[in-house]
């Protein structure tokens, strides 16, 4: 008796470049989750300290920024150029001679962040979903909860800066879980 030839198993276009796609982002994502973790407990345990050296370094960073990008704008003979860097300079040397204004202005800016990075968050567990990846609705579920304290953020300044500091802190955690939980499944997809 002859034996059929099986038809050579070709791997679905779209699950195959999902995962050659997000296995390269793996260790990324490892890497990212560690790094949330030990930035969460540090916010948990220092929170003035940390709000302190937040406005600090912001302000000395967005500084420096608008003095490069203004010299810049000189050698090219940018107006525009100039003009950014000066509004960069002026922005950073407020962060770090006001701190009072600085905070409310973080909370703001740490707000528009986080949801930027809940928002790519849910992206990809909507792709998940439609690969039928993991459990998915583990990570939508977590994306959510990130997009929903973003958003109380956005909208609840007043609440103190403080109180931004345990937020980011809270926020940074389902981040790490999250990508915690999507590195194991994106570990199973490259068995």
């Amino acid at each position: 008796m002859v034996k059929p030839i099986e038809p050579k198993k070709i791997p679905n276009p779209v699950t195959h470049q999902f995962k050659l796609e997000y296995a390269r982002q793996a260790p990324g994502l490892l890497f990212e989750s560690l790094l949330c973790i030990v930035a969460a407990l540090f916010l948990f345990f220092y929170p003035m300290e940390t709000l302190q050296t937040l406005t600090l370094i912001f302000g000395i960073g967005i500084g420096l920024i608008g003095i490069y990008t203004a010299l810049t704008g000189l050698t090219r003979k940018s107006m525009w150029g100039v003009l950014m860097g000066a509004i960069y300079a002026a922005i950073g040397f407020m962060f770090v001679s006001n701190p009072a204004t600085s905070f409310i202005t973080l909370v703001y800016i740490f707000a528009a962040l986080f949801f930027i990075r809940s928002f790519f968050s849910i992206m990809l567990a909507i792709q998940m979903i439609q690969m039928r990846v993991g459990h998915y609705i583990i990570s939508f579920v977590m994306s959510l909860i990130s997009m929903a304290l973003a958003i109380f953020l956005l909208f609840h300044p007043s609440y103190g800066a403080i109180t931004l500091v345990y937020y980011i802190g809270i926020t940074l955690l389902f981040n790490a879980f999250n990508n915690l939980y999507v590195f194991f499944q994106l570990r199973k997809l490259s068995k």
